[in-house]
C-alpha cells in the first residue's frame, strides 16, 4: 500500500519511483487553488502522461495504474482525483495564464450541452439502485466524480438534466467547476459527514478495536495517549 505521506524526491532519478512521487505531489498540490494557472501544470501533467510516469504510482491497495485515465481519475492522495478530460484539456491549452478553474468549468459546461436527459419512466436502472447502496468505502469507486455506474459524470449529468434543469443551465453558463460539485447542488449527491466516517468505520471494526475505541472516548481528552 502507498502510504498517504510519502513525498518523493525531486531530485531522484528521473523517472524513478521516488522522482514520480514527487511530480504527482507537486501536481496534486495545484489542483485545488482556484488561482493555479495552466502554465503551472501543463508540463508536469504531460510529462506524466507522455512518459507513462503514473505506472510507477500505486493505488491505496498497492496496484499500479493501468493506464492514464486510471491515475487522472483515482481518489486523492494516490491519484489526481478529477477527470481524464480536464487533465487533457490542460495540457493541450495553449493560453498558459488560464485558470485551471475555467478549464474545469468548460469541460463541465460541455459534458451538460452534449449529454440527454435520463429517462423519466421506467424501473430504476441499475445505476439508479447503486445510489441506494451504503458506499462503504468511496475509494472502491476508481475515479470517484468520473467512474462508471452511479456516479459517473454522464449518468449525473443526465440526471441532472432531467431533474433540475435550472441548475444544467447553469452548468453550461460555466457556473460549476464539475458535474459533481452540480449533482450535489442538486442534492442528488450526498456528501459524507464527519458522522457519516465514524458510522462506516465503526461497521468495520472488530470487537477489539469497539472495546478499545470505547475505552479512549470515556479517557479525559488530556489523559489519551496515541501510537
Amino acid at each position: 500500500m502507498q502510504a498517504l505521506d510519502a513525498i518523493g524526491n525531486k531530485n531522484a532519478p528521473v523517472g524513478s519511483s521516488e522522482w514520480c512521487v514527487s511530480m504527482h505531489r507537486q501536481a496534486m498540490s495545484h489542483i485545488d487553488d482556484a488561482k493555479t494557472r495552466v502554465s503551472w501544470m501543463r508540463l508536469d501533467l504531460k510529462l506524466i502522461r507522455d512518459k507513462q510516469y503514473f505506472a510507477k504510482l500505486k493505488d491505496k491497495a498497492g496496484n499500479v495504474f493501468a493506464d492514464w485515465a486510471d491515475y487522472c481519475q483515482y481518489p486523492r492522495p494516490w491519484g489526481l482525483g478529477f477527470s481524464v478530460e480536464v487533465a487533457d484539456a490542460i495540457i493541450a491549452e495553449d493560453d498558459g495564464n488560464k485558470l485551471i478553474t475555467t478549464i474545469k468549468e468548460e469541460v463541465a459546461a460541455q459534458r451538460m450541452a452534449t449529454v440527454e436527459p435520463l429517462a423519466k419512466h421506467g424501473a430504476p436502472s441499475a445505476s439508479e439502485r447503486m445510489e441506494r447502496v451504503d458506499k462503504l468505502d468511496d475509494v472502491k469507486f476508481r475515479g470517484a466524480d468520473e467512474m462508471g455506474g452511479g456516479n459517473s459524470a454522464d449518468y449525473l449529468a443526465a440526471r441532472i438534466k432531467r431533474d433540475r434543469p435550472d441548475i444544467a443551465e447553469a452548468v453550461e453558463r460555466g457556473e460549476y467547476r464539475s458535474i459533481r460539485q452540480a449533482a450535489i447542488a442538486a442534492g442528488i449527491v450526498k456528501q459524507n459527514t464527519p458522522l457519516d466516517t465514524l458510522r462506516r468505520a465503526w461497521r468495520k471494526a472488530s470487537e477489539e478495536e469497539r472495546a478499545q475505541f470505547r475505552d479512549e472516548i470515556d479517557t479525559p481528552i488530556m489523559d489519551r495517549q496515541y501510537a
